[in-house]
């Protein structure tokens, strides 16, 4: 799985490398100054600028930028500043629909695994999810190259300073650095920046620029010792083997591939031990293990990492560790550095295995350290009881916290909480019982029809209790089966007339109003509507039962025997359409789409079951049509290939549905290796349009997600980028209010 994953039990979605989404820890009025126009395009801007209304229509966006501070807590009145100054002490404690699998998030890829790991554990670098902005987290910096492949064989690696149709202008040797503004003092007009005297000594001189609306890093694009001039008819062709095994030739022009991480001193374990870049290699060695069950991950890995592991993550020095990969991509950084959860080496006894690596995975799936995990991070494990709740606790040697250690983007002061507790509450009822009783202090997990109950909207729940919605980054859908599971085409929805028709036929605002509660907003096609890539001159195809027939009819499926159900050549118009029970409305959804559907003489027979029964139904793609979700945790960064590639069906990625579009494919195939966020933009807002026009799935929802919290939490904010939008390392409790747990 790629940009996206599945619709966990819980109904909350994640994806792969949504760790690297975090927000990072920002001072509540940190501001280090404006940042220059001239940054260079790296892939996430604050706001995009306009686009022709042909295409897709204005695109300014505020999808980062300033975002309100408890907002919906009317005990604080500047949703600005916030209320007071952020504090340690206190708790959370907050319902889990169900327990985690594991403590490890190269092993399992389900919400409480990678909820509570996210909390203990600190990559190389992260993205600050209010601007978006790359920053060091146990890196100090990192530097940047490319890489010539010639035809004579010679592999040049630099920077490429200029490139035209005819010829590529290469820095040789050169490098683009990202270092923290603190670090260094920058002379702009000068074009050099010098390392302060805590921090370094020496200067690198080039071009100077910053992340767009970024507040904390700075771009010194190498000036080169030489450049040379490379002819177009100099560079090879390489060859480039695509998911599902097709092969493409693609220009030995290979920007930003080649990456080196200088180590932060200081950094920890949670038991003392140092974290090295030896831990770095290791981490990534076990997840290339194919005896580990690391699937989803290792996957992504081996599709885009160099293909020797010795030279996809190595060292260089004690404190320096290189990351290269094979193809350029836009998402390098976002996928190829947060998916590296770094693991404590020290902890897994590798070294007894040596020879003998399937015995090392044997050894690691099953190991003890997944049920009580030592991580770097601003939390530390402290207890789990299964089926009743997992606790971590504040890690006090944390190194941001630690004298010499202060960066503009952490305060030393965070986590503000002493600890949080997930408890285990698998009914939505009991959940709500225990947050009226004071048991639990909030509840993420909030279905409409609790949110809209006359009890939940009292003066008595609203005295204590925050009501806060959020509009997710999470579609849902019905997919519409177009393969079997041989690979043949399936017999009914092949046929895109088909699945318009199903589409027109449906009353979806109906579903939205009557299920939902009006509680979302109606998706027109695969992008989150309010990110970058959703083209929004296309509306919401309407309900209308006579469009839907009259394709029906176009397409052959009329009821030629007269017994009331459509029918071609001697095959009925009848499916099944699954659900898993996880939330109680889907059923109720499946009523009204029996409804709707059996109107115009079509047979529907709903199958329920649990979640896990459902996945391996998605997985053996034996299945007509199914309910399902897609979430998109990098909302300016997504990649869509994963869902939507034709190759994604035959090597058993994420689309389930068998979608294939030869046009579709192919700006899936370019938008990957655009490193232009303009450029890339463009070819996914007409991505959109044909998957639109195309109906693979009946679109439906992004959805409010609902919750409940006490008033008593402060600095709550909600992010649009992220595994959640919430991020508890901010929220602290105004010392009055902090009170003991027994």
């Amino acid at each position: 799985m790629d940009r996206r994953t599945i619709l966990m039990a819980g109904g909350v979605v994640l994806g792969v490398g949504a760790l690297l989404a975090r927000s990072q820890f920002r001072c509540p009025c940190e501001n280090v100054g404006a940042p220059s126009a001239s940054a260079p395009d790296i892939g996430l801007p604050r706001a995009l600028a306009d686009e022709p209304k042909k295409d897709g229509g204005s695109d300014e966006l505020s999808l980062a930028g300033d975002v309100r501070i408890d907002e919906f807590n009317p005990d604080v009145k500047d949703k600005v500043h916030g209320d007071g100054k952020p504090c340690r002490g206190g708790m959370i404690r907050l319902r889990f629909p169900t327990d985690p699998k594991s403590i490890c998030p190269i092993l399992e890829n389900d919400q409480p695994t990678q909820t509570v790991y996210g909390y203990m554990h600190d990559s190389l670098l992260s993205r600050d999810t209010e601007r978006f902005e790359f920053v060091p987290m146990l890196s100090r910096y990192w530097k940047t190259r490319d890489i010539v492949v010639l035809k004579d064989g010679k592999r040049l690696e630099g920077r490429v300073v200029s490139e035209d149709e005819a010829k590529v202008v290469f820095a040789e040797g050169a490098w683009q650095w990202t270092i923290a503004r603190h670090e260094v003092d920058i002379d702009e007009k000068a074009g050099k920046v010098t390392w302060k005297e805590k921090f370094g000594k020496g200067s690198i001189e080039g071009a100077i620029s910053y992340f767009p609306n970024g507040r904390y890093t700075v771009f010194v694009e190498e000036k080169p010792t030489k450049t040379v001039e490379i002819a177009r008819g100099e560079i090879a062709s390489l060859e480039e083997e695509e998911e599902g095994g097709k092969k493409t030739l693609v220009s030995g022009v290979i920007r930003g591939s080649v990456y080196e991480f200088k180590m932060r001193a200081g950094c920890r374990w949670h038991d003392g031990k140092p974290v090295t870049v030896d831990d770095v290699v290791f981490s990534y060695r076990t997840i290339m293990n194919k005896a580990v069950k690391a699937g989803p991950v290792q996957s992504y890995f081996a599709d885009n990492m160099h293909p020797d592991p010795a030279k996809a993550v190595c060292k260089v020095a004690d404190d320096v560790v290189r990351i290269e990969l094979k193809k350029q991509y836009f998402g390098a950084l976002d996928y190829a550095v947060g998916l590296i959860y770094v693991l404590a080496s020290h902890r897994y006894g590798e070294e007894k295995f040596k020879g003998d690596p399937d015995g090392f995975a044997e050894h690691f799936n099953k190991h003890v350290e997944h049920r009580h995990p030592v991580g770097s991070g601003r939390y530390r494990f402290s207890k789990w009881e299964e089926n009743k709740y997992v606790e971590i606790v504040r890690n006090e040697d944390y190194w941001a916290s630690q004298p010499g250690q202060e960066v503009p983007w952490i305060d030393p002061l965070m986590p503000y909480l002493d600890k949080i507790q997930w408890i285990t509450i698998n009914n939505k009822e009991a959940g709500l019982k225990a947050l009226t009783n004071g048991e639990i202090d909030a509840d993420f997990e909030i279905e409409q029809t609790t949110w809209g109950d006359k009890a939940t909207n009292s003066d008595e729940f609203t005295k204590r209790l925050v009501r806060a919605k959020y509009l997710a980054p999470m579609s849902t859908y019905i997919g519409w089966n177009q393969k079997n599971a041989d690979g043949s085409k399936h017999r009914i929805f092949t046929d895109k007339r088909v699945r318009l028709a199903m589409t027109y036929l449906i009353d979806r605002q109906r579903i939205l109003d009557n299920i939902h509660s009006g509680l979302g907003e109606m998706v027109t096609g695969p992008f989150y509507s309010h990110g970058p890539f959703c083209d929004r001159t296309i509306k919401p195809i309407e309900y209308n039962p006579e469009k839907g027939k009259a394709l029906l009819d176009q397409a052959g499926w009329v009821d030629h025997d007269g017994d009331g159900i459509r029918d071609k050549d001697g095959v009925k118009l009848e499916f099944t359409y699954n659900v898993h029970n996880a939330r109680e409305y889907h059923l109720k959804i499946a009523e009204i789409v029996k409804q709707d559907l059996e109107k115009t003489q079509i047979k529907v027979n709903i199958k329920s079951t649990d979640f896990n029964s459902f996945i391996e139904i998605v997985n053996s793609r034996k299945f007509d049509a199914i309910r399902f979700a897609w979430g998109e945790p990098l909302v300016c960064a997504t990649d869509p290939f994963q869902e939507w590639h034709s190759s994604c069906w035959e090597n058993k990625g994420s689309n389930h549905c068998g979608y294939s579009n030869p046009e579709a494919d192919k700006l899936m195939v370019d938008g990957r290796r655009e490193l232009d966020f303009k450029k890339r933009q463009r070819m996914f807002k007409k991505l959109h349009k044909i998957v639109a026009e195309d109906q693979p799935y009946t679109f439906l929802f992004n959805l409010h997600e609902l919750y409940f919290y006490e008033r008593k939490f402060r600095n709550v904010k909600l992010y649009v980028s992220g595994t959640t939008p919430y991020v508890f390392d901010e929220w602290f409790i105004p010392k009055e209010l902090q009170k003991e747990y027994k």
